[in-house]
């Protein structure tokens, strides 16, 4: 089965949070036609991916958590044109984020993978 998978990267200037407290709103996505709305409702900068796989593992080498890494900024909008070869008519597309916390040593990581699934 081909998988597509792919990174967003629509506001790259997004560096992220400090972990210093737990995000508050939340992260939507609306799939309208071929096109995703998304709304950063949290207090720190989301990250995300696209994939036609609901499966964490399989998708872990996508995870990019900190500072320069493509993300949305809080309270932000944007929108994603998807192609429609991503659409298959038996199987959702799933939006993946994360935010990213302080690893203590220096670097960032996901704080815990969410899915929200995507149905044309």
């Amino acid at each position: 089965m081909r998988r597509y998978v792919a990174a967003l990267a629509l506001t790259l200037a997004a560096a992220c949070g400090d972990g210093a407290g737990p995000p508050s709103g939340e992260f939507s996505a609306t799939l309208r036609g071929d096109t995703l709305l998304l709304h950063n409702g949290t207090t720190q900068p989301v990250h995300y991916a696209v994939s036609d796989v609901d499966d964490p593992d399989t998708i872990l080498w996508l995870y990019c958590a900190g500072p320069g890494c493509p993300g949305l900024d809080p309270a932000a909008d944007a929108t994603m044109l998807l192609p429609d070869a991503w659409f298959a008519p038996y199987a959702p597309l799933f939006l993946h984020w994360w935010h990213g916390v302080p690893d203590g040593q220096g670097g960032f990581r996901p704080d815990r993978l969410r899915s929200i699934e995507l149905r044309p």
